[in-house]
């Protein structure tokens, strides 16, 4: 078996100094309930742990833009106190799904925060994000590509692009490094 050296230290290789730490005071984990949302919350939580931070779980309950795109399964449009009692029902899921995910969380050593908000997912990441403020945003993403992804957009990098922080993204099918 053979074993190589690790390459000389020169000026040229900046080393990081003696008990320098990564600095994060807050991280929002954006969760939508799949296998690979819980995933990235586990890596929020374990940078959490390792930097000393706090971290925010955020769901985003997806309300439609159009409240007469929502039809009813009989054919009839939703309205008016129709649509209130819908969204009412989808929060009331969202929390009953989140407490569900709380409960499933492994061991951890951090402060917790859960916030739902209603709206477009990517906005209201973005919005978090610039409200908490967060260092980083620990954020899953399915990898769709071609007429999926058109289709139904990518929320993961809407929120690369316009968070005020930087952010990891944790795909679905990846080498993990956290456990």
């Amino acid at each position: 078996m053979t074993t190589e050296a690790a390459p000389p230290t020169t000026a040229a290789t900046p080393q990081p100094a003696a008990g320098q730490a990564i600095r994060l005071q807050h991280i929002l984990a954006p969760i939508d309930f799949s296998d690979n949302g819980r995933k990235t919350l586990r890596y929020a939580l374990r940078l959490a742990e390792l930097s000393g931070a706090e971290v925010t779980i955020l769901h985003v309950v997806e309300l439609p833009t159009d409240a007469y795109s929502w039809v009813e399964s009989s054919g009839g449009f939703i309205a008016g106190e129709d649509i209130e009692r819908f969204y009412a029902d989808a929060r009331r899921q969202a929390a009953e799904e989140v407490a569900k995910v709380e409960t499933e969380l492994p061991p951890h050593r951090c402060r917790l925060e859960t916030v739902l908000r209603t709206g477009q997912p990517r906005d209201q990441i973005i919005k978090a994000a610039r409200e908490l403020p967060a260092d980083l945003v620990v954020i899953g993403t399915h990898g769709y590509t071609g007429l999926k992804r058109l289709i139904l957009g990518s929320t993961a990098e809407g929120v690369v692009r316009y968070a005020p922080c930087p952010v990891l993204v944790v795909r679905e099918q990846e080498r993990d490094f956290v456990e």
